[in-house]
C-alpha cells in the first residue's frame, strides 16, 4: 500500500504545481503586453513583473509530482 501513498502524493503535488503555472500564465496573459529588454509577450511580462522565479518553482513542483507519481506506479511490488 506504500505505492498508493506515493501515487496520491505525486498526483496532489502535480495538481498544485499545474494550478500555479496555469494561474500565473492566465494572470500574465490578461495584463497589458510589455517589452522588457527586447523580450515581448508572456516572457517579457514574466520578466517585467518578476514572476520568473515563482513560475519556475511551480513548474518544478509539477514535474516533481509527475516523477513521484510515476515512481509510485512503476515501483516493484513484492
Amino acid at each position: 500500500m506504500d505505492f498508493v501513498k506515493k501515487l496520491i502524493f505525486g498526483i496532489a503535488l502535480m495538481a498544485l504545481g499545474t494550478l500555479g503555472v496555469t494561474a500565473l500564465l492566465f494572470g500574465v496573459l490578461l495584463t497589458e503586453p510589455v517589452s522588457y529588454n527586447g523580450f515581448n509577450g508572456w516572457v517579457g511580462s514574466f520578466l517585467y513583473w518578476g514572476l520568473t522565479g515563482p513560475f519556475l518553482l511551480f513548474l518544478a513542483a509539477a514535474l516533481a509530482g509527475l516523477v513521484f507519481a510515476l515512481w509510485g506506479v512503476f515501483e516493484k511490488k513484492d
